[in-house]
């Protein structure tokens, strides 16, 4: 395989995150930055109207300051006193501090002086209070300007501050695109062809191409499942091989008994005695029988691996199929004096293929005589629960180890001491794959050199169609 390099990436998930996350909190940013300059510019614009509206006024009123002074009519004084009044309260609604407030009232108050002390004057002129009125207002409209100019000033200290955010955050912006092109580029692009390239190496017939497992852990974990996938192939083909050795040795033998029966027997020579040919008849049709089972399992393998195992299901009593099972084993001299039967007495219904039921047992029982010695028993079980009818094979053979549990499933897969016996390693696998189709499972206890116990559960009936099936069976 090839090496590894170590895990030290992000996950591309995290990765993107990341960037969203740092991209959205600079969207952030500049929306701050510009609803802030927004609003320090449309105060600053109000001040300086207010500043220019309250300019205008005072000048009115200085205007007005200098024709009453100079006016000789009453009533266009009073009129001209009325105007002035007028502006300067007019201005109060565009006061935007503190110090225009008092500088205003102190305006106010000079002005009202000189027209007091021109009352007083006989329509006299009083040139110290029309000066310090005139001065006041020229302090007011000193104070507006000054305004006008720290706006004015703190609007382009602001407009330049948005200017700078704006240039930094498009900058931040274009390097965080730039990095995470250029990251994508070198720990994405580059992995994913190399992976892409791998999966057709492999695909073409390079056997031992393995993925590089580096880039975003997305990809690791594609990388390493591919890696897992391969070595499970080529595990599977060296299962395969040594398979195809061992079927090509469990066939020689058959076949070598098959051709020595048949030189007993040859064309040219007379008969040997009866009980000589029936023994010899009975070697030829037990390896005939080693032979249809191996072309069965063959051909039950096939038909479930492309998923055409069809099943003709009905309700059927466990016992029976159990029993007819253990029936094929009990005309041997293998199993006559072994096998050990519990069957319940009442019936046990499950809704299965009878024949496909009766080929599990019969494989379960097959493999507990092969793999236990001659003068051990081996128990068959027949049992129920709430939900499920059980049947238990169990044996006091060699045993299975406990990591060899999951692969004795394996097609062509024998483990331990039972590579030593002939077989085609498909027996088990047929077994689960039966199993499984007709909803149920199958488990396995086991200890090395104490022996094995396996059970099959099945989907138990329902109580009406238990009663349904009696009374079937009451009328026939």
């Amino acid at each position: 395989m090839m090496n590894r390099r170590p895990n030290s990436c992000r996950s591309l998930r995290s990765t993107f995150s990341l960037s969203i996350v740092v991209v959205g909190a600079l969207a952030v940013i500049s929306a701050g930055v510009l609803i802030a300059t927004t609003s320090i510019l449309q105060r600053t614009t109000s001040d300086v109207a207010a500043a220019v509206e309250s300019v205008r006024l005072v000048e009115e009123a200085e205007i007005g300051l200098l024709l009453h002074a100079r006016a000789k009519d009453a009533v266009i004084k009073r009129d001209i006193e009325s105007e002035l009044r007028d502006s300067l309260a007019s201005a109060k609604r565009y006061v935007t501090s503190a110090s225009e407030r008092r500088v205003l009232e102190n305006a106010a108050a000079s002005v009202e002086t000189y027209l007091q002390a021109s009352r007083r004057a006989d329509s006299v002129r009083d040139p110290d209070a029309e000066a310090d009125a005139f001065a006041a207002l020229e302090q007011l409209v000193a104070i507006n300007l000054e305004h006008t100019r720290a706006a004015h000033e703190e609007a382009l200290e602001w407009n330049d501050i948005a200017n700078i955010a704006g240039v930094v955050l498009g900058i931040m912006i274009l390097a965080i695109a730039i990095t995470l092109m250029l990251w994508l580029r070198r720990r994405v692009i580059r992995p994913w062809f190399a992976l892409a390239d791998t999966v057709r190496r492999f695909g073409e017939g390079e056997r031992t191409a393995r993925a590089e497992e580096n880039g975003p852990l997305e990809l690791q974990d594609m990388s390493k499942r591919f890696n897992t996938m391969a070595d499970s192939i080529a595990s599977q083909r060296e299962a395969q091989v040594a398979f195809l050795g061992g079927v090509a040795h469990d066939l020689r033998t058959p076949l070598s008994a098959l051709a020595l029966a048949v030189d007993m027997l040859g064309p040219d020579d007379p008969l040997p005695p009866e009980p000589q040919l029936r023994r010899t008849l009975a070697v030829i049709a037990r390896q005939i029988h080693h032979l249809e089972r191996m072309v069965g399992d063959f051909v039950d393998m096939s038909t479930i691996d492309t998923g055409k195992l069809a099943l003709d299901v009905d309700y059927h009593d466990v016992r029976m199929i159990v029993r007819d099972a253990v029936g094929l084993f009990s005309h041997t001299d293998a199993g006559a004096e072994r096998l050990r039967v519990a069957l319940p007495r009442n019936p046990c219904l499950a809704l299965c293929d009878d024949v496909r039921i009766g080929q599990v047992v019969t494989n379960l029982v097959s493999n507990a005589i092969k793999y236990s010695p001659a003068t051990e028993p081996i128990a068959v079980a027949v049992d129920t629960d709430e939900s499920d009818v059980i049947v238990e094979v169990t044996d006091r053979g060699t045993g299975i180890s406990r990591e060899d549990h999951r692969r004795i499933f394996e097609p062509f897969r024998r483990v331990g001491s039972r590579t030593a016996a002939a077989g085609t390693g498909l027996g088990l696998f047929n077994v689960q794959r039966i199993v499984e189709a007709h909803g149920g499972r199958i488990e396995v206890e086991s200890v090395p050199s104490e022996g094995s116990t396996f059970r099959i559960y099945l989907r138990l009936a329902r109580a009406s169609a238990t009663a349904s099936v009696a009374a079937s069976h009451a009328r026939s």
